[in-house]
């Protein structure tokens, strides 16, 4: 297996090979992804009759090392399209609970709970099943509760969550933190004030923006002047950075306050949830073992932070936890890290 610097390097190298060969949309026509296998090899999967030239196939080959090229029936712009498609057109109203891209599976996978052919045609409504489509059984849960560095608590109706990361509003300057947004719903929204640990604890802080919508569920709560947060999780792990990743298979370790720290690999980039009545959109999908309680969680990728943790499957034995990019998060609330903590 590759360490964790040597996949950041390749997935730099790999990232420029795509902006360099690129279609009209989002990647090479031929190309459906890549996985890494237990021995350190890779499998690269591309589309049945289409046309890979000998120069491609040999950067490809120099890029990732030990690789074999799998034919698949679909490219990866194909299942983007369709996912893409799928964002646009599900709502509270289908009795489906998530979607992603699997490269794996060359599939857009679908997750249901309850009844599988209500579940097809709830989908059929909205848009036409292409073949590269799977359903699979699967409950999505928001994981409340989580203490990452410390655990916190909104006032008004003793929701629980997790402190976060540092970070900075970027128009005023002032300092503050990043938790998932669900963690207080309703309550969770301006001006509420946050406690820090439990119910009966000391105000820490107040709740300035938040969003729970689009690719986000987050909020950034101002710090009063007895109250920092650090940079150090529960374990003493330091984070170091923040930094976006796009490469299958990577590993990722997960910092929270009910199952502590657990591990896994990412499996997709592109998981979206349905929860009560909101779907979250473009979300990191991993592997790793995440419980009740686990929201807000820093999720990292050789020491920095890539996101926050906010939702898993509930069905026993089935590891699928989503987490919201720290880049989204940045974008929408108007903030940045904070190293100086």
């Amino acid at each position: 297996m590759l360490e964790q610097r040597d996949y950041i390097d390749l997935e730099h190298k790999v990232a420029k090979w795509m902006e360099e060969h690129r279609g009209p949309l989002s990647y090479p026509s031929f190309y459906a992804g890549n996985l890494e296998k237990e021995n350190g090899s890779f499998e690269i999967y591309v589309k049945k009759n289409e046309m890979l030239l000998d120069a491609d196939k040999k950067a490809l080959s120099c890029l990732f090392g030990k690789a074999s090229f799998i034919e698949v029936p679909y490219s990866l712009n194909e299942l983007h399209v369709f996912y893409e498609m799928l964002c646009e057109k599900i709502d509270s109203h289908t009795s489906i609970n998530g979607f992603w891209i699997s490269e794996k599976e060359n599939a857009v996978m679908i997750s249901y709970d309850g009844n599988l052919e209500l579940s097809k045609q709830s989908i059929k409504e909205l848009v036409t099943l292409p073949p590269f489509v799977k359903f699979i059984e699967g409950r999505i849960q928001e994981e409340f509760t989580v203490a990452a560095g410390c655990q916190i608590t909104t006032a008004v109706n003793g929701a629980s969550g997790s402190c976060g990361v540092p970070a900075t509003d970027l128009a005023t300057g002032n300092a503050g933190f990043i938790s998932v947004f669900h963690n207080a719903l309703p309550a969770f929204a301006a001006n509420q004030n946050v406690l820090f640990g439990n119910n009966a604890g000391q105000v820490c802080g107040s709740i300035i923006s938040s969003l729970h919508g689009g690719n986000v569920d987050a909020g950034f709560v101002l710090e009063n002047n007895t109250f920092s947060s650090s940079n150090y999780t529960t374990l003493g792990t330091h984070i170091t950075g923040v930094d976006r990743f796009r490469f299958i298979h990577a590993a990722v370790t997960r910092y929270g306050g009910i199952t502590g720290n657990t591990s896994g690999r990412i499996v997709s980039f592109h998981f979206s949830s349905v929860w009560q009545g909101t779907t979250i959109h473009n979300q990191y999908m991993c592997d790793y073992i995440s419980n009740p309680g686990d929201s807000g969680s820093p999720v990292l990728c050789d020491g920095k932070l890539i996101s926050l943790h906010r939702c898993g499957n509930a069905v026993p034995g089935i590891h699928q936890a989503g987490s919201c990019r720290y880049e989204e998060i940045a974008a929408a609330l108007h903030i940045a890290w904070d190293p100086t903590k």
